[in-house]
């Protein structure tokens, strides 16, 4: 899904109970930004191939035993704005 992302927008993913995400969002052509706020807050910026390998390995620390994932496409949007949006929580 992220080479089909418009310049701005953002994918939010998150766990089955809504309560820790990551979000990720196309900075320019070649450029991403990955946003995880859950056991740990930080961000990383990188292109592609770098946030796909980070991707990998911030879903098994925030989702280590999650069998299901929201994922929802944002538009063009802040990113900061989005993962501390409050979304429904079971």
């Amino acid at each position: 899904m992220l080479p089909s992302l418009v310049l701005g927008e953002c994918l939010d993913i998150r766990s089955y109970k809504r309560n820790r995400t990551i979000v990720i969002c196309r900075e320019d052509v070649t450029h991403y930004l990955l946003i995880e706020n859950g056991f740990v807050q930080q961000d990383m910026k990188g292109s592609e191939a770098f946030i796909l390998k980070a991707l990998k390995k911030v879903v098994k620390k925030e989702f280590p035993r999650s069998n299901k994932l929201r994922i929802y496409r944002e538009g063009v949007t802040d990113p900061y704005a989005l993962s501390t949006l409050k979304r429904k929580t079971l």
